[in-house]
């Protein structure tokens, strides 16, 4: 074969950035090309297809609105405070609605701008370009981001990750470039408000980027040859009580809004420590070796009588202890890049609970934004090779580079297929993790919707072989209700309600459910007793107090029926089904004006609906004052 011109060549070293970026959009676009035929899966819903304040035009005063969140938890928010991310879907959803794959692709895109952020800011800390250009690579296209980036409802990890590459891009050039340049230029106030405004944008998209002041410390620490000033010490202090704020407000919401925590995920204090240690060496087993991937990965045994639980711990400390004594013999960046990663997985580590620990200890749309701390190290080590004495070693770093290239393009596309629609993911969860109990879960609902209640009730079967939790018994009482078995269904729901008692946490939604099949048996005083016990115990529960107006209704008793719904659109003023139920009755009651100005309320809340459009059209011939 013939060597290379030098002409070429020389056009090769010119053109090396620009083909650089031809060569990520390319394998990015290769490795991602079956999102455009996927739909929406888990949670999507509930965060886009059927959430009325992203489809609403003025859903984004509702979006930025803090006063209501922990009231309403159909707000697209409800489970934490996220604006910026929910913006960008409210402004997708105003554009083409719900046309799945332009979110994937809108998600694509932004995951691979923030590599492209990313590549300068590992030039920016002095990395060769070949090695910068190939840690980006690797990011996106590492398997362990196809959670994150081909699932809709993750937007608010490729949206924070790129703000979060955008802020740190620009601290840096705050805290590197010259002072005296940047004084006399004028600049540094302005670097340092801009890298401000992008942090807090950071953590408007996704409460977690609230590490990046950690991350930038260390960072700082490595580059300047393991020494950080005092001076960049107390301009790093500002932004850790910017992110320490929102960290316990995340965190408070996460214990208060989101959900009570149910017993099986609640763990003593050396259990807990058990899985910290634990954890960090899940998830880098996962981004040094991403196989296999999973939706859910099996939850293990927290287990303090078992010895080798106790090894992680001592084992991660001393390879810490390892990295930095050696600091100066190689370099301090494996312990700043070792330690970066386990900052950023902190906040899911599990010293803290999460609601959804519930399900899975690890998932891998957690670790998303440790991975450009991992990808880097590995992007060293392959070039390091590349440059060896020995031929063999050199030819061994470049296989191996080439081939993690086109593994991680391989997998990433393969596991795309995974997320193509919800039944197509919960089946594979099932073949990965048959312990997964949310898929049967989430199965017997679709079979449920369908008619195919039989299949249903096998599915909840399977699934509360694994787990004995109150959603299960509602589900599967539901589906025997619906083909009559009405007291195997009451056995379920009595088992969910029993066991909420034993730890103390009120079965709340077993006890609304049989309510109704207390209605469904012609029992309604039970039914009245039962919800009235709810309310008792939980004021605020808005459908049992909608269904206590709905019985007082059917016995002739409107006054009372009036007063529940006035309670209930009380608790909930943006619910239209409050707004009607009161309308009838104020027309039951002859006070027709009242009646329609209700009707009109619940038309402003809910345009085109036509229950409300054809009430408000009947009271419109009525007379506006009340009977005498």
């Amino acid at each position: 074969m013939r060597p290379m011109s030098p002409p070429f060549m020389t056009w090769i070293y010119r053109h090396a950035p620009w083909l650089g970026v031809l060569a990520m959009v390319l394998f990015t676009a290769l490795a991602y090309a079956p999102v455009t035929r996927n739909g929406f899966i888990w949670d999507d819903d509930a965060n886009i297809t059927q959430n009325p304040v992203i489809q609403s035009p003025g859903g984004l005063r509702e979006i930025w609105s803090i006063t209501k969140l922990p009231e309403d938890r159909r707000h697209p928010a409800a489970s934490q405070y996220f604006p910026i991310t929910h913006t960008t879907t409210w402004l997708q959803w105003q554009i083409h609605g719900a046309w799945a794959p332009g979110y994937h692709i809108v998600n694509v895109a932004l995951h691979l701008a923030g590599a492209f952020v990313m590549w300068a800011i590992l030039r920016q800390l002095g990395l060769s370009a070949l090695a910068a250009w190939l840690a980006a690579l690797l990011y996106v296209l590492h398997p362990v981001a196809v959670e994150s980036v081909a699932w809709a409802t993750e937007r608010k990890n490729t949206v924070s990750n790129l703000f979060f590459f955008l802020s740190f891009w620009c601290y840096l050039k705050f805290f590197l470039m010259p002072a005296p340049s940047l004084r006399a230029a004028g600049k540094a106030r302005h670097t340092y408000i801009v890298a401000s405004v992008l942090f807090v944008a950071a953590i408007l998209s996704k409460t977690n980027m609230c590490v990046l002041p950690a991350v930038l410390g260390v960072v700082l620490w490595a580059k300047q040859g393991a020494k950080i000033t005092k001076a960049q010490v107390l301009q790093l202090l500002p932004l850790f009580a910017l992110g320490l704020v929102f960290g316990v407000v995340a965190v408070y919401r996460e214990y208060n809004v989101v959900g009570k925590f149910e017993e099986e995920f609640r763990h003593n204090g050396i259990e807990r420590l058990l899985m910290v240690t634990h954890t960090p060496w899940m998830y880098l087993s996962k981004a040094l070796w991403p196989h296999p991937i999973m939706f859910f990965y099996p939850k293990w045994d927290i287990n303090a009588a078992v010895f080798w639980q106790y090894l992680p711990g001592p084992l991660l400390l001393g390879v810490l202890i390892t990295l930095f004594m050696l600091r100066q013999r190689i370099t301090p960046w494996p312990f700043a890049a070792l330690l970066c990663y386990l900052i950023a997985i902190a906040p899911f580590a599990g010293f803290f609970d999460a609601f959804a620990f519930r399900y899975s200890l690890y998932a891998d749309h957690w670790q998303y934004l440790a991975l450009p701390a991992i990808t880097p190290l590995m992007a060293w080590l392959l070039v390091k090779g590349m440059t060896m004495a020995t031929p063999m070693l050199r030819g061994l770093a470049v296989s191996i580079a080439i081939v993690a290239i086109v593994l991680f393009t391989t997998q990433t596309h393969r596991l795309t297929y995974k997320y193509k629609d919800i039944t197509t993911l919960w089946l594979k969860v099932i073949q990965e993790n048959p312990t997964a109990w949310i898929a049967y879960s989430d199965l017997s609902v679709i079979a449920n919707s369908q008619g195919r209640f039989e299949e249903s009730i096998a599915l909840l079967r399977e699934a509360l072989r694994y787990a004995d939790v109150e959603e299960l018994r509602v589900n599967i009482a539901v589906s025997l209700a619906a083909v009559g078995r009405l007291d195997e269904s009451e056995k379920h729901l009595l088992a969910a309600i029993a066991k909420g008692e034993q730890r103390g946490q009120p079965a709340f939604l077993a006890m609304y459910n049989l309510a109704g099949l207390k209605r469904k048996q012609g029992r309604p005083k039970e039914a009245m007793e039962i919800y009235a016990t709810i309310l008792e115990k939980k004021p605020g529960y808005f459908d049992a107090v909608m269904q206590l107006g709905d019985m007082f209704v059917q016995a002739g008793r409107v006054d009372l029926a009036k007063e529940r719904f006035e309670t209930a659109a009380a608790m909930m003023p943006d619910s239209p089904e409050a707004q009607v139920r009161l309308a009838q009755c104020h027309a039951e009651l002859g006070d027709f004006r009242r009646a329609r100005e209700h009707a009109a309320r619940a038309m402003a809340l809910r345009p085109g609906w036509l229950p409300a459009e054809r009430l408000y059209g009947m009271l419109s011939t009525m007379p506006a004052s009340p009977k005498r």
